[in-house]
């Protein structure tokens, strides 16, 4: 079976991710190493990740589990971890990006505090999509037929993410540049 083209927006959609884990991960070590970061780039991530992904991309997501678990209602086991971090995560980008707000006001915070938010989100981040790759992917491409991805790809496709391919990035090109960079 080919990848349906949901699918292959949303496994599109983790390598721009992936890809803005690494250039954050970069400012982590330049934090570490020199007490100082690119915070604009930092924001840029965040802002980005709080606007695509959590708004559009996980959604996207949640309407294949739903078809997954109407035709197979144990499905909902395996993605109820994955489920409640799509309910989690928008909160941890917006504690980080209140973070970033101190720090650009001015007022003191300890460089462990930040460097710890920036590593454990970097690494939920990357937890997240691994577990979506290796677990429910697969089960999506066994449980769901032809019917169910045409239908999935009707509620899915109103939303293109412009990291991920498809429309102009907009205020995000920087971003775009640096995962084209990258590749």
């Amino acid at each position: 079976m080919t990848t349906p083209p949901t699918l292959q927006r949303i496994v599109a959609e983790h390598r721009a991710i992936a890809a803005m884990m690494n250039v954050m991960e970069t400012e982590i070590i330049e934090l570490e190493a020199k007490g100082a970061f690119d915070i604009d780039l930092v924001r840029l991530i965040l802002s980005y990740m709080a606007e695509y992904p959590d708004r559009f991309h996980h959604p996207k997501e949640e309407v294949l589990f739903a078809a997954a678990m109407a035709k197979r209602p144990s499905f909902g086991e395996l993605a109820a971890a994955i489920h409640e971090e799509h309910d989690d995560l928008p909160g941890t980008t917006a504690a980080l990006q209140r973070t970033l707000d101190v720090i650009e006001i001015g007022q003191s915070m300890p460089l462990e505090e930040v460097l710890g938010g920036l590593k454990s989100y970097v690494v939920r981040q990357r937890a997240h999509m691994a577990a979506e790759k290796d677990h429910l992917f697969p089960a999506l491409l066994e449980i769901l037929g032809d019917d169910d991805w045409t239908a999935a790809e009707t509620q899915a496709a109103a939303i293109e993410d412009p990291l991920a391919g498809g429309t102009d990035p907009g205020p995000y090109r920087r971003l775009q540049d640096l995962i084209l960079a990258a590749v």
